[in-house]
């Protein structure tokens, strides 16, 4: 198996290792989800350090590629001027998937973070709930866009929702979800149907130049919203939380900016691995996956090193079963990867 420096096996590493420490992080961090408000600010001002130098990265990969198919005698000699033409004009074809996929993507951060929050359920079992529901999408998202999945793909996505289904079943059977933590999931399921749904008509299928650049604007574009967003609640918003971002932006959380920092990553590497060019039924049980075993490790090191909850035996299975159908997946890889690569 070959694993090049953009091999969607060292993204799916560079996921786990960042999810780790935010998931770790955000347990620590936030004592409660009253207190995600005021860690707001500075989370998105550490976002937004981390985007920076992966935008200018994907700027330079986007327009390298475009200007290879231009110009083949003088790939590397464009200036500046030529690289923002080569973006805006690819961004402006596609500027409404772009937007509303930003969006979505701003969306899936909140949600994360709120979902994480919430003491009424471990890390593990918070990823469990939220990485099932957008597994159970990736077929569904496959056939609106006329994908067809391989053997390869069906068996690691069943494994996936397999071992999901069963620890749902024992979590359900001790007690129900409180109302909010199931809103909170919905909106989260949602916007990534919305956003992998466009990803995968506008991107996917496309040339490695529109994918990167694409990437950069839904980048671009979620930063954006978070500080609209986080500014419009500040001013505008429930007397609580505004008061929470008031307080935040006065008094900057230096534990908010490492959080933010740590899912910029996340950010970055999960993008990058659901604009490979497979179909979503394999980028999404690649991504699910390396989430799942780092909620895992992240229970696991709250509770050895902070006294934090035991992790339970059925958590753990489960992540053996899913690690099995990520070793499977990366087994079939090469197969898969030669049958497609463009």
């Amino acid at each position: 198996m070959k694993w090049t420096p953009f091999s969607i096996w060292w993204l799916a590493a560079g996921y786990f290792s960042a999810y780790v420490f935010f998931a770790l992080g955000v347990k620590l961090v936030t004592p409660s989800a009253n207190d995600v408000f005021s860690l707001l600010p500075a989370f998105v001002c550490g976002v937004a350090v981390t985007i920076t130098p992966v935008l200018w990265h994907l700027v330079n990969r986007a327009s390298a590629h475009v200007a290879d198919g231009e110009n083949p005698n003088s790939p590397g000699l464009i200036g500046w001027r030529q690289r923002a033409r080569i973006i805006a004009t690819l961004l402006a074809r596609h500027r409404w998937a772009v937007l509303v996929s930003g969006v979505s993507t701003a969306l899936i951060v909140v949600t994360t973070v709120f979902a994480l929050s919430f003491r009424a359920v471990s890390i593990a079992v918070a990823l469990l709930m939220m990485r099932g529901g957008v597994l159970a999408l990736s077929p569904l998202i496959d056939w609106l866009t006329d994908r067809s999945i391989r053997p390869q793909a069906w068996g690691a996505l069943g494994i996936s929702v397999a071992a999901i289904a069963v620890t749902a079943l024992l979590t359900s059977a001790k007690g129900t979800i409180p109302l909010i933590i199931g809103l909170n999931l919905a909106l989260y399921i949602g916007a990534y149907g919305v956003r992998l749904t466009l990803m995968a008509k506008t991107a996917k299928l496309r040339t490695r130049g529109l994918r990167a650049t694409y990437g950069v604007g839904e980048l671009v574009v979620c930063v954006a919203t978070l500080f609209v967003c986080v500014l419009a609640v500040g001013w505008l918003g429930p007397i609580e939380a505004a008061q929470a971002i008031r307080q935040g932006l006065i008094s900057f959380s230096w534990g908010g900016f490492a959080l933010g920092v740590t899912y910029g990553w996340v950010l970055t590497f999960g993008t990058l691995i659901y604009l490979d060019h497979r179909e979503t039924s394999f980028a999404v049980p690649v991504n699910r996956a390396a989430s799942l075993v780092s909620g895992g490790v992240a229970s696991a090191l709250l509770f050895f090193l902070w006294g934090g909850p035991p992790v339970q035996g059925v958590t753990m299975a489960t992540m053996a079963i899913v690690l099995l159908g990520f070793g499977a997946l990366a087994y079939t890889d090469q197969e898969i990867a030669s049958s497609t690569s463009r």
